[in-house]
């Protein structure tokens, strides 16, 4: 017995809320090829062999009861042949127009009128034998059947790239072949010169009424001009129309010439106006001042002021300035000057009004002026159009006359060139370059085809038997199995340990003699997934349930706690399995006191086995103190969190799920959950089910740990333990490698020694 070292209560971990778990599909399968071809090959080697010797049986088989010859014939597609003298038919003019009717001749060697004629045709009946099936029991000939039988053996293609038709037909003697191919290619050149001859009938006839029309229409197009000859006088036509340019030639200039001479007089005539109206009085014009200045009267008071101003000149010389005379003398001067303004100013209105109104008659003589010049140039214009129009309409009904006599030209000639093409023996497009003829071989069956075929055939069907399998295949072989259930997180993978190349001597210890081994690597790699999921969520129990028995649940256990352990983990492992408890055989202690001691009252210290400083064991007890009932009584609650507080990680092993519900009334007390399944020996229903149950319980579900895995179940798994292997046993060499090594033995000795003395 040992004590482990106490530790401070830690605080209560918050239970999650279960998520929902959704059932997988019965069929949803991941099916990986390779690994198939793998686990298969033998299989499909004998089914390739089997399908090989199938086929060569029957080929020898069909080659005596059902042979069949095809007879082949060929056509040559030509240009069409556009002139009566060309040598060869003008196959480059037009390759889409060619192409096309290569593939209307394609189907026009199988329609339904050519093959039909075939099948009546009475040497088909004579010298086939092929037409035997189709004698009725008093040895009439059906036609109709044998129609149908032919649509069935002819076939006709284009050969890509060329001008050239292949028609074959298959029987199964090579004369009837040969045969019922010439009766097909004679029906059909036939139906082709019968519808050759009567589409250039058609041609001719349709270009004989094309040069109908033309003729009735040139008719009419001459009676036309020689009205319009007689009602017009074309004859005076080029005289008149000479006139009537002269005439504009003579008034353009000078309705130009009315036109500015007008504009200049409204100009002016509106400067004017707007004088007159000026609000101070009108502004004259300086002509008008001037001829103001020149009128008579104006001229007589400027005398009449001469001889008044010498006068005064001659007063104030004899009387001085202040003389009676000279006042006098001065007043009339006065006098005389304001009678002058006042008569020139009434001149100045006279003038500037006359002026203006002068202007105005100027401007209504210039836009009478205009108005005729105009009406003659419009005159003009609408003669000289009228003349156009006339001259145009002839003219155009002469071009007309010559396209119609060209049009009436071509056609005869094409009329020419149809029937001298109708009467040349070359102008048919298609041409039999060789009549139908058949190998003497028979073209089925072909050796390589049918034992391709055959060999196809057989390992498609094992190889679709295979698959089929696999599809219903329910059992878990891999982590990829797993991977098909929704929302199911795998844990951890433990290959077998068949597949460690480092050969531990017993899977529960693997971890202990085998630490460079395949398996204590999977379970170091899950150990540390679990531990940092521990280490964020708080958790200290965890516990490992199995799904069915001999899962390997108490193995992984085992290894799983001396992992934590050697991590310098206080770790405490428990043997929940009151039923048929193994951990003790596994970690190497003995039965009791152990858990149901420990539930009987036992102090945990004393209960417990001590591994090695880091590892305890509470295994199940003596045999007569083992009850499962009270796992779900208040002494294991009190058990279970003395153990919190002792230990950093407490690992309980319980039976197995599905035989027993003591792994659900634990997981009800544990902080986390694992459930380990094993290869080949559970099925995805069953694990799906045990999720959802250790789901709905207080602890957290940390995922599958799929045990027992072996290469042939996951296809490339070999290759993974073989390279970590090699891997780990080339660290283990390297420089320090050897301390480890003693540091291990020695604590693998001090265990054994303490286990000694404990027993």
């Amino acid at each position: 017995m040992s004590t482990a070292p106490t530790r401070p209560p830690s605080v209560p971990t918050p239970q999650r809320a279960a998520p929902a778990a959704g059932p997988a599909s019965k069929l949803n399968v991941a099916i990986d090829p390779v690994k198939l071809l793998r686990q298969n090959w033998l299989w499909l080697a004998l089914a390739g062999v089997f399908g090989v010797a199938l086929g060569v049986g029957a080929h020898f088989a069909l080659l005596r009861f059902a042979p069949l010859f095809t007879a082949r014939a060929y056509f040559e597609v030509a240009g069409q042949i556009e002139s009566a003298d060309e040598q060869t038919s003008a196959i480059g003019r037009s390759e889409d127009e060619i192409e096309r009717y290569i593939q209307t001749q394609v189907a026009r060697m199988v329609s339904d009128d050519v093959l039909r004629d075939a099948a009546a045709d009475p040497q088909i009946q004579r010298e086939t034998r092929w037409s035997q099936q189709f004698l009725s029991a008093s040895g009439q000939y059906d036609p109709v059947e044998a129609y149908l039988a032919i649509k069935d053996i002819v076939t006709v293609r284009s050969i890509p790239e060329t001008n050239f038709i292949t028609m074959s037909i298959v029987a199964g003697r090579k004369t009837d072949a040969e045969t019922i191919g010439r009766v097909v290619t004679s029906e059909y050149l036939e139906s082709l010169t019968q519808e050759q001859s009567q589409g250039q009938l058609d041609v001719q006839q349709s270009l004989t009424n094309q040069l109908n029309a033309i003729q009735e229409e040139r008719l009419l197009i001459e009676d036309r001009m020689r009205r319009l000859l007689r009602d017009n006088n074309l004859t005076t036509l080029d005289e008149r129309m000479t006139t009537e340019r002269m005439v504009l030639e003579q008034t353009m200039p000078l309705l130009q010439t009315v036109r500015y001479e007008l504009g200049n007089l409204r100009e002016l005539l509106a400067i004017y106006e707007e004088q007159l109206r000026a609000p101070g009085g009108a502004n004259y014009p300086e002509d008008v001042r001037a001829a103001v200045r020149q009128h008579s009267i104006i001229s007589g008071f400027e005398q009449r002021l001469a001889d008044l101003n010498a006068s005064l000149r001659g007063a104030r010389e004899n009387f001085g300035p202040n003389h009676r005379s000279v006042k006098q003398l001065e007043r009339n001067i006065a006098s005389v000057e304001a009678e002058m303004a006042a008569q020139e100013q009434s001149l100045l209105d006279n003038q500037f009004i006359q002026t203006i109104e002068m202007i105005r008659n100027q401007i209504r003589s210039y836009e009478t002026s205009e108005a005729e010049s105009v009406e003659r140039v419009e005159e003009a214009q609408a003669r000289l159009s009228e003349i156009q129009a006339i001259l145009e309409d002839y003219n155009t009904l002469a071009a007309d006359l010559g396209r119609l006599g060209g049009r009436e030209t071509e056609l005869e000639s094409r009329i020419s060139e149809a029937r001298a093409l109708q009467a040349r023996r070359d102008s048919r497009r298609v041409r039999m370059v060789q009549p139908p003829t058949a190998d003497e071989r028979p073209t089925f069956p072909k050796l390589v085809i049918i034992v391709a075929a055959s060999t196809f055939l057989t390992v498609g069907f094992v190889g679709g038997m295979i698959f089929l399998r696999e599809l219903l295949e329910q059992r878990v072989r891999g982590p990829a199995d797993l991977a098909l259930i929704p929302r199911l997180r795998i844990a951890g993978v433990i290959p077998d340990l068949s597949e460690d190349p480092s050969k531990p001597p017993a899977i529960e210890t693997a971890v202990l003699d085998r630490p460079e081994g395949v398996v204590a690597e999977a379970i170091r790699t899950t150990r540390i997934e679990i531990l940092k999921r521990f280490a964020r969520s708080g958790h200290r129990t965890l516990l490992v349930a199995g799904g069915m028995p001999q899962s390997g649940a108490t193995s992984f256990a085992a290894n799983f706690a001396r992992s934590c352990a050697s991590s310098e983990l206080r770790t405490l492992v428990i043997d929940g399995n009151l039923r048929r408890p193994g951990l003790h055989q596994a970690m190497g202690v003995p039965e009791g006191p152990g858990l149901s001691g420990a539930l009987s009252g036992m102090p945990l210290s004393e209960a417990t086995h001590a591994v090695s400083d880091w590892l305890h064991v509470l295994p199940a007890g003596t045999r007569e103190h083992r009850q499962p009932e009270r796992l779900i009584t208040k002494a294991f609650d009190s058990l279970l969190s003395e153990a919190r507080d002792r230990y950093d990680l407490v690992v309980i092993d319980s039976p197995p799920a599905v035989v027993s519900s003591d792994a659900l009334s634990l997981a009800a007390k544990c902080d986390a959950s694992l459930l380990v399944v094993r290869a080949y020996a559970e099925t995805r229903g069953l694990v799906t089910r045990l999720r959802n149950k250790l789901d709905e319980s207080n602890a957290e579900f940390m995922g599958v740990i799929v045990n027992g895995v072996r290469s042939a179940a996951g296809g490339y798994f070999r290759k993974n333990f073989l390279e970590t292997h090699r891997y780990l046993e080339v660290a283990s060499t390297s420089p320090g490698a050897d301390a480890v090594k003693a540091k291990r033995g020695r604590r693998k000795r001090q265990s054994e020694a303490e286990s000694a003395r404990e027993e």
